[in-house]
């Protein structure tokens, strides 16, 4: 096989690579509550679960829409944290 040949096979079988690994990162998170995360329709958090996926998504919107109690949970803080997050009436409690 001659050298072009196989520059052409290692460049074929990079840009599949590349296009999986975009797929990927694109696809990879999924919000599993209601809301699309813009600020017109933020994403509603009302489990430890979904307060914990914002570190998924730190530039969303979100609103709290249940009081949450982490006790027993491993929580680490989130940051940095550039979106809005409206905690409404409710709390969230045992934090630390």
């Amino acid at each position: 096989m001659n050298n072009q040949l196989r520059f052409n096979k290692f460049l074929v079988q990079l840009i599949v690579i590349a296009f999986f690994l975009v797929m990927l990162a694109t696809t990879a998170w999924a919000f599993t509550g209601e809301g699309s995360g813009t600020l017109e329709s933020p994403y509603k958090i009302s489990t430890p679960e979904q307060l914990d996926s914002i570190r998924d998504d730190l530039a969303a919107h979100y609103i709290l829409v249940a009081d949450i109690d982490l006790s027993g949970e491993d929580w680490e803080p989130i940051g940095p944290f550039t979106g809005t997050f409206d905690g409404g009436i409710y709390t969230i409690s045992n934090l630390y």
